[in-house]
């Protein structure tokens, strides 16, 4: 469909919201993208995640978003999440970061947007990590420590060693933790509206 043409199916609905979806995976296969372009490319969808109001979701799988982009992105979507109630803009709620190629300071950078709380992403996904990378068993108990102080992320598709299997069992806890917060506040909200 057309970018610009209003969706009319939900405009009575009063919780419906309009979003937009970031979708890079493969962009530099699909867009023919040059490595002389991938510079402007990157800063045009910089530049869009900071002005677009709704975010659902940001796909960057098998795109080729380094360590340094990745940063980049996280710098606006913390920014977005802080100035949220001002701009009063959302998202995104589903953040794919599956094979890309990104190391520990990819891992680091996570965990500080873990940090930052960005109360709209409830949805990360890693999955296996691109190439033969293994995450370090302290850099693991941080990606644990960080996820601990996030209470919004619902789902968290990663894969985690399997000799670190304890950081495993807490991520599963966290997640659990995380989404009977989040059933209590919406029925919460339910009986408020009643």
């Amino acid at each position: 469909t057309d970018l610009h043409v209003e969706c009319l199916e939900n405009k009575n609905d009063r919780e419906y919201k309009e979003m937009k979806c970031f979708v890079l995976k493969n962009c530099h296969k699909v867009l023919n993208i040059e490595t002389h372009e991938l510079e402007d490319f990157k800063k045009c969808v910089l530049k869009a995640l900071e002005l677009v109001d709704n975010i659902y979701v940001i796909n960057l799988n098998s795109s080729n978003c380094d360590d340094v982009f990745l940063g980049e992105i996280f710098d606006i979507l913390i920014k977005r999440n802080h100035q949220r109630h001002e701009s009063h803009k959302y998202g995104p709620e589903i953040l794919d970061m599956e094979n890309i190629p990104i190391k520990d300071d990819g891992i680091e950078l996570i965990c500080k947007y873990f940090e930052h709380k960005c109360k709209d992403t409830k949805w990360v996904k890693i999955g296996h990590f691109y190439g033969y990378y293994e995450m370090s068993s302290s850099l693991s108990a941080k990606f644990i420590e960080s996820l601990e102080q996030n209470p919004y992320i619902l789902k968290l598709d990663i894969e985690i060693p399997s000799k670190y299997l304890q950081h495993s069992h807490q991520k599963d806890k966290i997640i659990k933790r995380n989404e009977k917060k989040y059933r209590e506040e919406r029925r919460k909200r339910r009986k408020m509206t009643v």
